[in-house]
């Protein structure tokens, strides 16, 4: 969907919110928002949203599995004790189900090829790769609870490429040279991707397509 449905879900969701609240304030009848664990709302109902909404639907999928597990601990049917004792292995299946099924999403408009190469991984740690003086051909950066940092500000890129990038709990940096053109499209829950390098497009450039996904985390372009 584009932005102007997204637009309309988020206006809904918005009326809905106005309408119970009015209907409290005339004693019309009592409807609790503030059942147990109504915080984990703030979880659900963007990552539904960005199910619907967004291309990338990876990090919003992650998102919504985030939310009802809160959810079910908040009404005393899990533990968050649980949630540290499987943070590894659900990191790990994370970290795997994006290597096996990430780049089966539906293409995009730009035909470009994606390279299934893991440029890096890192979980529950910190990495850094560079790039400087190497061709560069795009590929997968992944931070699960931890952090990446990819040096390609002196990578020879000749032609468009895609980097995919995942945060989840974590950050990914990519540092890519100004001689490029950037376009990010991005799907996720409290985090975001921002294009520090602010720069002009630049005519007959190649370009590279950043595809970021992120529950609780971020992609920062510099």
């Amino acid at each position: 969907m584009n932005q102007k449905a997204n637009r309309i879900l988020w206006g809904v969701v918005l009326i809905a919110l106005g309408v119970i609240l009015g209907i409290n304030a005339l004693d019309l009848m009592e409807i609790n928002l503030f059942f147990k664990g109504w915080w984990t709302l703030f979880i659900l109902v963007p990552s539904a949203i960005g199910l619907l909404t967004d291309k990338n639907k990876w990090g919003a999928f992650i998102g919504l599995l985030f939310g009802v597990f809160f959810l079910l601990c908040a009404w005393d049917i899990l533990s968050y004790d649980l949630l540290w004792k499987l943070a590894a292995p659900v990191a790990a299946v994370m970290v795997g189900l994006s290597l096996l099924f990430g780049n089966r999403s539906k293409k995009s408009k730009q035909t470009v090829p994606v390279d299934d190469t893991p440029l890096c991984t890192a979980v529950f740690s910190g990495q850094e790769v560079n790039y400087n003086g190497q061709p560069f051909h795009g590929g997968e950066a992944i931070a699960v609870f931890g952090g990446v940092d990819l040096f390609a500000t002196g990578a020879v890129i000749t032609e468009d490429c895609v980097v995919k990038a995942t945060a989840v709990f974590g950050g990914v940096d990519l540092h890519l040279p100004a001689t490029v053109n950037v376009v990010v499209t991005s799907g996720g829950v409290f985090g975001g991707v921002e294009d520090k390098r602010k720069l002009p497009p630049l005519e007959g450039a190649p370009t590279v397509y950043v595809r970021a996904s992120f529950v609780f985390g971020g992609v920062d372009i510099h």
